[in-house]
């Protein structure tokens, strides 16, 4: 539980840190603010804005943290309705005029939440030539030796059923390229992600590296391009150390925000190490194959 609050750690801080703001604002803008600072010093009215303003951003923090673990699925909310408290607090601060338009008015938070929306995980910034470049790297240690851990972290056809990420369904050769394969992984609903991978670097037990490149339609670019990068080296303090780095190139922007703030590649090392472990898994990766598997 407390690895996947830490997962979400971005998630948490910039929706509390955004709601608290948007929240505070609202109550000073609803409040006769100017009769605080005339009938008390300033300094006093400083340290009670301060004081209250870090207790509703720390309830903030706590109740969404508590809401990630108890309803995971509506995690993406919590930045959206941070972005449309603050947003909807700086305009109406900007341009007062727009509160007195009566049933508009009222309309004000429906309009600012689909613009969100549809900006931060929505297509409206599809059609623009913007790229996201996402490259993260994470380690973990474990009691296995590399020649487990091998056979376990890297995709082979032969051994599918072994591989970490039950999503993989099918792995097979290309004629007349070396290293190359043909991939496909489930999605549910008898749908599946086709990629090909081909090995950059092959060291058994070691390293290895390959470039994965998603089907390319005319109309757009892949999202899943990229190289993945895993080490597989003895720990000084005993076991071994697994580090993954995976590199995804011109993602879409939604593509890359969601994976930002669910510290994607973190959560997937979570879900290797709690399978490792025979632990419950709380992570989003975890929570995600379940999901598909139970529709496959």
């Amino acid at each position: 539980m407390f690895r996947l609050i830490y997962r979400q750690r971005r998630r948490i801080l910039f929706s509390g840190i955004l709601i608290a703001t948007g929240m505070m604002s609202m109550a000073i803008g609803m409040s006769e603010a100017s009769i605080l600072w005339q009938e008390f010093e300033t300094w006093i009215v400083v340290t009670a804005l301060g004081l209250t303003s870090l207790v509703v951003l720390l309830l903030t923090l706590l109740t969404i943290a508590a809401l990630i673990v108890l309803l995971p699925r509506w995690r993406l909310i919590w930045e959206q309705v941070g972005l449309l408290l603050v947003l909807h607090a700086g305009l109406l601060a900007a341009f007062p005029w727009l509160g007195d338009l009566g049933v508009l008015s009222a309309f004000l938070p429906f309009f600012i939440i689909v613009a969100v929306g549809s900006v931060l995980y929505g297509p409206a910034l599809d059609r623009f030539r913007l790229w996201v470049d996402h490259c993260e790297r994470r380690s973990f240690r474990s009691a296995r030796t590399p020649e487990e851990l091998w056979d376990n972290l890297i995709p082979n056809g032969d051994r599918i059923g072994t591989h970490w990420d039950p999503l993989l369904y099918r792995m097979e050769p290309i004629a007349d390229e070396d290293d190359a394969f043909e991939v496909e992984y489930q999605l549910g609903h008898s749908v599946y992600e086709h990629q090909t991978i081909t090995f950059l670097e092959k060291d058994y037990p070691r390293h290895f590296r390959y470039h994965h490149q998603g089907e390319v339609d005319p109309k757009n670019r892949s999202l899943v391009e990229g190289t993945y990068d895993v080490r597989i080296d003895p720990d000084e303090a005993g076991g071994t150390r697994v580090t993954i780095t995976h590199c995804n190139n011109a993602l879409l922007p939604r593509i890359g925000i969601m994976r930002w703030f669910d510290d994607e590649l973190g959560s997937r090392v979570d879900y290797i190490r709690a399978k490792e472990a025979g632990r419950r898994d709380w992570s989003m990766a975890g929570l995600v194959r379940r999901e598909i598997i139970a529709l496959s």
